[in-house]
């Protein structure tokens, strides 16, 4: 549950922040971490930059350290960085354009989107604010479906068929067309939230999973990290485009008739990132791995940065098989490993106190 009500805040010049032109999270730049980090314990009142027609303040932004309900500014920010990494494709709403539906104030509704052709783009995206929930509408007009997605498993019939009539009189004002074959639907098949505080980053991932078509990753153990992402995103004002997906099958054919290669990972086992005596290796443990992650995964979603982590942990799984050696008696010692080889690279940490 979430609440919606943004706190009031000056506008006030000396509490204005100036942006580095692009922070991202990456080993190699604790520079932008540490200013992330610095500009979490300004002042609540401190004014980050104008995103659309919404201010940000560092009030804001604080909405996204875990545990926090994230506000209405947060939520329109993101859904329109997700329009905006498409802006042929895709239409966002903000959240208060449900609430104008309800108020049954049409008209104005349809000056929102006087200039633009919603039947011309593949997706609209309608966040909803429920008092103390978020959910999210998210309109295919390829498919003619209006779906209901909601973290705590939710349902509302009356919704649907509120924004369906929308749908409805809005081609009959702008397109004089057939609106038929249209059907609204509850999406269940999706990760669900187990807290009381993640529906908003819920519908953030919703919203850009479903107009991306990735596969559903996601769940409260990687909301810390994802609520990293929106932050980061927010203030580049950019959606980090997904990586793109593996081809199962390439032109280049092999000696065998009905091999083809597969396209690799970024890293390698020769890759710098594993400790100079055990590169090259760990082939076989990393072919193993990768074979039981690939026969259990759908193909088709394996990215590039999906295999570059089957790389690493084949790695650590021949660091594992290893020193299982060690409890084998008279084993040889070419297959025992110095303590040295220990080590699996962690985790990055969270920057978000």
């Amino acid at each position: 549950m979430e609440g919606m009500k943004t706190n009031n805040v000056s506008n006030n010049k000396e509490n204005n922040v100036d942006l580095p032109s692009k922070i991202e999270k990456t080993n190699s730049q604790l520079e932008s971490q540490n200013f992330i980090s610095d500009l979490l314990k300004k002042p609540p009142t401190t004014k980050i930059g104008t995103f659309s027609n919404d201010e940000l303040f560092v009030s804001d932004l604080l909405t996204l350290r875990p545990t926090m309900w994230l506000n209405d500014k947060i939520i329109n920010v993101y859904m329109r960085l997700i329009m905006e990494s498409d802006m042929s494709s895709i239409y966002a709403t903000n959240s208060f354009f449900y609430k104008k539906l309800l108020s049954a104030q049409n008209n104005e509704i349809h000056k929102w989107t006087k200039n633009v052709d919603i039947f011309s783009k593949k997706w609209m995206i309608i966040p909803i604010h429920l008092d103390n929930h978020w959910a999210v509408c998210i309109v295919n007009f390829i498919k003619k479906t209006v779906s209901y997605y909601d973290s705590q498993g939710r349902k509302d019939e009356g919704l649907l068929n509120i924004i369906l009539q929308y749908l409805e009189a809005e081609c009959n004002k702008r397109k004089s067309g057939n609106f038929s074959g249209w059907r609204v639907q509850h999406v269940d098949d999706v990760p669900k939230q187990n807290n009381f505080w993640d529906c908003g980053a819920y519908v953030c991932m919703y919203a850009l999973y479903t107009c991306k078509n990735l596969k559903w990753d996601f769940s409260d153990e990687k909301m810390p990290e994802i609520r990293e992402q929106i932050l980061m995103e927010s203030l580049n004002k950019k959606i980090r485009e997904p990586p793109a997906l593996i081809r199962n099958r390439m032109s280049l054919q092999t000696s065998h008739q009905h091999v083809l290669l597969i396209e690799s990972a970024a890293e390698s086992q020769a890759s710098a990132i594993f400790p100079q005596d055990r590169r090259d290796s760990q082939c076989m443990a990393i072919a193993l791995y990768a074979v039981v992650i690939m026969c259990s995964n759908d193909q088709k979603n394996i990215t590039r940065r999906g295999m570059d982590e089957i790389i690493k942990e084949g790695d650590a799984y021949y660091v594992s098989c290893r020193n299982s050696f060690k409890k084998i008696p008279n084993c040889p010692k070419k297959f025992l490993m110095s303590s040295s080889d220990n080590s699996v690279e962690s985790p990055p940490t969270n920057i978000l106190p």
